[in-house]
């Protein structure tokens, strides 16, 4: 698919500018103490009362830079394996994660319901199936399971494995469980520890709290993650006049310096870790109180961080319209 550019050279280069600013004077709130002292070790200036970090531009770009600029992302079978690259041609893959599904009756009407882990398997079936899609995305999460003692996120990594040979991205990580991920892993493998670090089934993620806070579970994720050398998907969804500028090119300042400061907390934990610098940032509708994904704006971001992904060499996961 042909690319499409809608940002400048210029103003490229502007957001960065405004972002190393942003990281540099106003930083980011980590929740996580752990995380805060990995910051603070690698020069960052840590305010241990508001957890503000400050992060120097020479730390944010040397990860930048070290962030590989091409990676493959593993099925359970060879075939399936896909690369992904920063300025390669468009691949697809489907939206998640909804709670709800929407079964057709007839004459245009629908009932809509809460999902359960049947609704996970199906459509893993059909992605599974759909030559158009090179990677399957965490599509649902299952209600039936929520409320009960079970660890959902495991059960539906299984359904996963269960019902696809593609690779998965696993955008509803529990840090808790990334070592029950990396044994399920394993088992695939036949229990060969090395092939399972070195051909991962999922890229595991997780998204800040928009406007510019990383959250604990955030920060476990991107810790854990380094520690098995899993790809890693660290999603901004600001909202453009609700948790950040009205303005669209405020907002992609807002959105970058997110994305950079989970990357940059990542490579420093493990240099060259597989990362997506990702998006599902749109704008947010005041009369209905939704962010809604299917909005022109949606697609305009979109493509904005798209450019961004190639500025910065890194391969690029966006939300569709």
């Amino acid at each position: 698919m042909k690319q499409y550019e809608i940002l400048s050279v210029e103003k490229l280069k502007a957001i960065h500018e405004a972002t190393m600013e942003l990281l540099q004077k106003t930083g980011v709130q980590v929740a996580d103490k752990s995380a805060r002292e990995i910051f603070r070790k690698n020069g960052c200036t840590v305010n241990d009362k508001t957890n503000m970090v400050q992060i120097p531009r020479d730390l944010v770009e040397k990860a930048i830079k070290t962030a590989p600029s091409a990676f493959k992302l593993h099925g359970r079978e060879k075939d399936k394996a896909v690369t992904f690259e920063y300025d390669a041609d468009s691949r697809f893959t489907n939206f998640g994660i909804g709670t709800k599904m929407a079964d057709y009756n007839s004459n245009g009407t629908y009932n809509v319901r809460n999902s359960t882990t049947d609704d996970i398997a199906t459509i893993t079936k059909i992605v599974d199936y759909a030559q158009n899609f090179s990677v399957n995305f965490h599509s649902l999460s299952a209600t039936d399971l929520a409320g009960s003692r079970a660890e959902h996120d495991v059960h539906e990594f299984q359904i996963f494995l269960e019902n696809t040979t593609k690779h998965t991205v696993l955008a509803d990580t529990v840090p808790r469980n990334i070592d029950t991920y990396f044994e399920m892993e394993k088992a695939i493998y036949g229990g060969d520890e090395e092939e399972s670090r070195n051909k991962h089934l999922i890229t595991l993620g997780g998204a800040p709290t928009s406007p510019l806070e990383m959250g604990v579970d955030q920060c476990q994720a991107l810790i854990k993650s380094a520690e098995f050398g899993y790809p890693f998907m660290d999603m901004s969804m600001a909202m453009s006049g609700g948790t950040s500028s009205i303005h669209m090119a405020g907002t992609l300042v807002t959105h970058n310096a997110e994305v950079l400061s989970a990357l940059t907390l990542l490579q420093i934990m493990n240099p060259g870790n597989p990362v997506f610098y990702a998006s599902s940032t749109t704008i947010f509708d005041v009369k209905r109180g939704t962010a809604p994904v299917g909005s022109p704006e949606l697609g305009m971001i979109s493509a904005a961080v798209s450019d961004l992904g190639r500025y910065y060499r890194i391969p690029c996961l966006v939300a569709g319209i």
